[in-house]
This record gives C-alpha cells, sequence and structure tokens, in this order.
C-alpha cells in the first residue's frame, strides 16, 4: 500500500499528538540523529539531555564524572554495555529504563 506525502505527513503528526505510544531511542539512535545537526536542533539538544542524565547515573552508580574522561562518549558506551538495565530516551532525551525480568518480558521501572 502506498500512502501519499501528504497522508504520511498527517500520519506523523498523529503519531506525535498521540500519548498513546511514545517513540523511544536508545542511546545509539539517539547519537546517530544528532550527527550532523546545527547547533540549537530538536536532536542535538535531545542528545544532549540524554547525555546529562547518562553522566548523573553513571556518577551515582560508578562514581566518576565522564567529563573528567579523556572520551565521555566512550565511557557512555561502556557503561551501556555493563549494566543490566536497557536505557531509552523520548524524543526530548529524557530517560526512560527499562529491564528485562527473567521471563523475558520487557518492565517499566
Amino acid at each position: 500500500m502506498k500512502f501519499s506525502t501528504k497522508e504520511v505527513k498527517e500520519q506523523g503528526d498523529f503519531a506525535k499528538k498521540s500519548k498513546l505510544a511514545p517513540i523511544l531511542y536508545s542511546w545509539d539512535a539517539l547519537y546517530e540523529r544528532a550527527t550532523d545537526k546545527p547547533f540549537g536542533s530538536n536532536e542535538l539538544s535531545a542528545k544532549d539531555e540524554a547525555r546529562n542524565q547518562l553522566r548523573d547515573e553513571i556518577m551515582i552508580k560508578r562514581g566518576f564524572d565522564i567529563e573528567e574522561c579523556e572520551s565521555p562518549e566512550e565511557e557512555i558506551e561502556t557503561f551501556l554495555s555493563e549494566e543490566n538495565i536497557s536505557y531509552y530516551f523520548d524524543e526530548n532525551g529524557n530517560m526512560v529504563k527499562l529491564r528485562f525480568d527473567r521471563d523475558k518480558s520487557l518492565k517499566h521501572i
């Protein structure tokens, strides 16, 4: 089934207004979305917000500030790969924590 550009835009507008199914992004997806975006763009602001929230998580759980490291993004990648919690973010970069229980079902925490 093909949609016209107008129909796709209308569907996108509806999805943005809908509170039923928020779009969640991984750190990698937010980072990729922000690549080559101009200063002040929504995508770059969302990535920066997610980075700051991950920075706070790392300070709480690991006791150091990623800003003092040579590569803060690499520290984030290391942290995310070692955690049992999958971190996801909304389109503004606000953190939503999700985890997998032993029964493999997705639970919000």
